[in-house]
């Protein structure tokens, strides 16, 4: 519901091509602008600590793109604000920016091997610290 309003306010219907091909021509403007895209592959918020399953849309993008992926844990944030309640708790967050993954070179039937690589590099640290515990 809230992606079908966020398309009518962009003036775009995905489902239309001439509006898939003009999204993907102002995504590949903004990169080639310096623009960074920043991406949330599991598209929800963890209920548990550990990484949902990714889901493929931003790596199709990195690899249609050809741009390399810097992938971000965000550690401690569940210990901080967990899902489903209002209360935030006392924590401590670390960001680590893992090294670059390129993706030039890969065609479209590497995609889910490039999810899997990334999602198994951002969820050490994340494990690391759930198995501490």
């Amino acid at each position: 519901m809230a992606d079908e309003a966020l398309r009518q306010r962009a003036g775009a219907d995905v489902r239309r091509p001439a509006d898939l091909k003009r999204m993907w021509r102002l995504t590949q403007d903004a990169v080639n602008g310096g623009t960074s895209l920043i991406i949330f592959p599991e598209a929800m918020r963890t209920r548990n600590g550990h990484l949902s399953p990714f889901q493929d849309g931003g790596f199709r993008v990195a690899q249609q793109l050809g741009v390399p992926i810097v992938p971000v844990s965000l550690v401690g944030s569940f210990q901080h604000h967990r899902t489903g309640h209002w209360m935030l708790w006392p924590a401590t967050l670390t960001v680590v920016l893992h090294d670059i993954v390129e993706t030039k070179g890969l065609s479209k039937e590497d995609v889910p091997a490039l999810r899997e690589k990334v999602r198994e590099i951002m969820s050490a640290p994340l494990e690391e610290l759930l198995n501490a515990r």
